[in-house]
């Protein structure tokens, strides 16, 4: 059994033709009757431009979404036959193509729901009138990492409240009153310690846990890992998103210098880059997350010239990046050389005052 779940806001205005990128969470979770349900929770859509580059656009959006959200199917706002068409061949190498779905909107009169790649096969859908909860978590994991269930706390230590993250465990996360606190909760792997951080990697999972089990969120993160291990010593940039505060783009890179987590000049534009193909949106440095003081694995930050103490709306100030910019290693450079050049004018002038004294004598 496969439902979607897509919230009426994500909708287009009646009248409005135009065609959207969903992305969110698939879970997995047992019905009372034992059987495996699916559902396709939808987190955020994003306008696609042209939709002859529709594959180019996923490709790129792809590399920047966070860990736990992927890539579901399309929403369209009217029942076009000939770019669903297209887009259906332009997707069909996708690497989960068969459970890619189109979300059909006609206005206010109908709604329908199609796997993409098997025109009238058609899914449950569900349209509630506010999106459904995504949080987005910091898991201090073991490295190598290992099935060890994961303990979501506050972060003011309070032991007493507290729930577990099984690997194998079918059982939603939602009945629990800690995600009325997302700002203020982690989890770390059994037995380990975030003072320590020589065998424990943060890596941030973004789900919806009123329709997440255990098992989905270890499933998210062992899918994501590869994306880390793709880079040597690759390390996480987190920058959010002013389109959907909710939303904090993830991207891996190798920095430039060994032992450093500082973006280059080059890599920080290809960053935005990719967030300007892929999501359709220019982000600028004070976007740029950093970690709390409590955490392992520093977000590299690198001053970029541009300034802007802006902070996002609705956000506490201390979630929010200082505003950085790329060191002037040219302006540095041109300045010692300047001053090397009077010292030695001056060295210069000094010598051939005394020689010339000594002549005249």
């Amino acid at each position: 059994m496969v439902s979607v779940v897509l919230s009426s806001d994500l909708l287009p205005p009646h009248g409005v033709s135009d065609t959207h990128i969903l992305m969110g969470q698939y879970s997995t979770s047992k019905g009372d009757d034992g059987s495996k349900q699916r559902v396709y929770t939808v987190f955020d859509s994003i306008s696609c431009v042209d939709v002859d580059v529709i594959a180019e656009q996923v490709e790129c959006l792809e590399q920047i979404l966070p860990c736990g959200i992927v890539f579901l199917g399309l929403l369209l706002s009217n029942n076009d036959v000939k770019k669903l068409a297209n887009m259906r061949s332009s997707l069909k190498d996708h690497s989960r193509g068969s459970s890619l779905f189109a979300v059909i909107y006609n206005g206010e009169t109908s709604t329908r729901c199609e796997l993409l790649m098997k025109p009238g096969t058609t899914l449950p859908l569900t349209s509630p009138k506010t999106r459904p909860l995504f949080v987005s978590l910091p898991c201090y994991l073991r490295s190598p990492l290992n099935m060890l269930p994961l303990i979501v706390r506050l972060k003011n230590k309070d032991d007493t409240n507290y729930a577990v993250i099984d690997f194998n465990s079918s059982i939603i996360l939602g009945n629990n009153d800690l995600w009325n606190f997302t700002n203020d909760i982690f989890a770390i792997q059994l037995g380990g310690s975030i003072e320590s951080n020589e065998d424990m990697v943060c890596v941030y999972i973004t789900f919806a846990p009123f329709s997440s089990s255990g098992s989905d969120v270890y499933h998210a993160i062992c899918s994501f890992l590869p994306r880390l291990k793709q880079k040597p010593h690759g390390v996480l940039v987190r920058v959010q998103s002013e389109r959907n505060y909710a939303m904090n783009y993830q991207w891996v890179f190798t920095p430039t210098q060994k032992g450093s987590s500082i973006l280059s000049k080059p890599q920080w534009i290809e960053l935005k880059e990719l967030i300007e193909d892929g999501a359709g949106e220019t982000v600028r440095p004070f976007q740029v997350l950093s970690d709390d003081s409590n955490e392992l694995s520093p977000i590299p930050l690198e001053n970029t010239g541009e300034k802007d103490e802006k902070t996002f709306k609705g956000e506490k100030q201390q979630s929010v990046v200082r505003p950085v910019a790329f060191k002037p290693e040219k302006n540095e450079n041109s300045l010692f050389k300047w001053i090397s050049i009077v010292v030695v004018v001056c060295l210069a002038g000094a010598m051939a005052f005394i020689w010339s004294g000594q002549f005249t004598s």
